[in-house]
């Protein structure tokens, strides 16, 4: 059976979320092999709060930035498990950043997190949609 051309609004979707989770993925591992021209950017107060983060916080930090990269990349290629790792993505980045708010080890104003979330489910959601 030929394959069909993806609609013109998987690109923007996929690639905004590759840019976005890719960036994200990016310097989450920074943060993690703590590259000194990377965290020198912060304040020592950031560093010791991202530090004083639970390990399972953390994980789900990267868990969640990982699983967006991969869905958006799922997304491009147009394979149905991207719903799956956006999912992914959402529950892990939820779980980080209602943990976080709660504690309030949220910086005054961090939209970063909630933008995560926010744009894992809405690709979830698109995901979910176009495969219907």
């Amino acid at each position: 059976m030929p394959r069909t051309s993806a609609p013109w609004h998987v690109w923007p979707a996929g690639i905004a979320g590759v840019a976005w989770f890719g960036y994200g993925s990016y310097c989450y591992a920074l943060l993690e092999i703590r590259d000194s021209g990377f965290v020198q950017l912060f304040p020592a107060s950031v560093m010791q709060a991202i530090d004083a983060l639970p390990y399972w916080v953390t994980a789900a930090w990267g868990l969640g930035l990982g699983a967006g990269l991969a869905g958006a990349l799922l997304l491009l290629v147009r394979r149905p498990r991207a719903a799956l790792a956006f999912a992914v993505s959402l529950v892990a980045g939820l779980a980080s950043y209602a943990w976080r708010a709660r504690a309030g080890a949220l910086p005054e104003g961090a939209m970063i997190p909630a933008v995560s979330v926010a744009l894992a489910a809405g690709l979830w959601l698109y995901c979910r949609q176009a495969t219907r």
